[in-house]
C-alpha cells in the first residue's frame, strides 16, 4: 500500500512491490503445491495454513482497485480530521483573543479604581 500511495521509485518493472498476474500465477500453483504435501502427510496442515498459506493467500486476493479505494478513504478521513482540528484551533484562537481583551479591560478598570487616583504624599 506505500507504494500505491507514494507512487513507484524507479522503474516499476524491476522495483515494484505490487502482485501482477503472474505472480497470482505463481501465487496459486504454490498453494496448490501446498495443499497437495499436507494432503500426503508431508507436512503438517495447521502450520502450513498458520505459515505459508496467509501470504500466499494475500497475494491472491490483492486487488489493486480495492486498496486504491481503501487509500482513498484514508486520505479522505485525515483530510476530515485536519478540517475539524483547524476549526477547534480557531475557536481556540478565537477565545484567547477573547480572555486576552477581557483582561486588558480588567487592567483598565482596576488603574482607575479610587485608590489609584491618588497620590500619597
Amino acid at each position: 500500500e506505500l507504494e500505491l500511495r507514494e507512487g513507484i521509485n524507479g522503474p516499476a518493472d524491476a522495483y515494484s512491490d505490487l502482485p501482477d498476474a503472474y505472480t497470482k500465477v505463481l501465487a496459486r500453483d504454490l498453494m496448490k503445491q501446498l495443499r497437495e504435501n499436507w494432503r500426503s502427510g508431508d507436512i503438517n496442515m495447521a502450520v502450513a495454513k498458520a505459515t505459508l498459506r496467509v501470504p500466499l493467500l494475500k497475494l491472491v486476493d490483492f486487488e489493486k482497485s480495492e486498496a486504491i479505494a481503501r487509500i482513498k478513504e484514508g486520505r479522505a478521513e485525515e483530510a476530515r480530521k485536519a478540517k475539524e482540528a483547524a476549526a477547534a484551533d480557531e475557536e481556540e484562537d478565537e477565545q484567547t483573543s477573547k480572555d486576552e481583551v477581557e483582561l486588558e479591560f480588567s487592567s483598565v478598570v482596576n488603574l482607575h479604581k479610587d485608590g489609584r487616583r491618588f497620590i500619597e504624599v
